[in-house]
């Protein structure tokens, strides 16, 4: 999942106590949004006295240039909203405990996400948009179904276990368009 917030956070934090230089490694075989965490490690490295208010300013002009539709900032905000800021006090031991996300308040925005998600998909125009859009988002997804819903399917009701093939199927049917 895209640590947007955490870039921001990492690199003035870096810049306050005085280091000098930095190194930004991402694991690429997660392709979930890479390229805009990639550039805006770049923002802001470059200018580490940047305010929160211009690095998202700044997020936002790319999610809209980039991917096609400022809906993608808006999805990348519910997940800095489902943000839990105990991740370094628990033991982490999934996916989402490592990339600091409160499963309840993202189970709570499921539906929202995915919505979105076919919004997004429906309102960019652009083929070179969409696509990178596809290639994004779709790391997204499979982390949100994979992480916070494998019980659902073992131990869930027929209709969970209906919803969560439902959303794999979505999820591959858009990836191969």
């Amino acid at each position: 999942l895209p640590e947007l917030t955490w870039i921001y956070e990492s690199v003035t934090y870096m810049n306050d106590v005085g280091l000098k230089g930095s190194f930004y490694q991402n694991d690429e075989q997660f392709v979930t949004f890479t390229d805009l965490q990639y550039y805006m490690a770049c923002k802001i490295m470059w200018n580490p006295e940047m305010s929160k208010e211009e690095y998202f300013d700044i997020m936002r002009t790319a999610c809209i240039d980039y991917y096609g539709s400022e809906k993608v900032y808006d999805l990348l905000m519910i997940f800095e909203d489902c943000r839990d800021d105990h991740m370094w006090s628990d033991i982490n031991t999934t996916t989402t405990d490592i990339y600091a996300l409160d499963e309840a308040k993202v189970n709570a925005q499921y539906d929202t996400i995915f919505n979105l998600i076919d919004e997004i998909r429906e309102e960019v125009t652009d083929a070179d948009c969409l696509a990178r859009f596809n290639r994004a988002v779709i790391g997204l997804q499979y982390d949100v179904i994979s992480e916070l819903h494998p019980l659902k399917y073992v131990n869930g009701s027929a209709d969970e276990k209906e919803i969560f093939v439902a959303r794999y199927k979505d999820m591959y049917d858009a990836l191969y368009k």
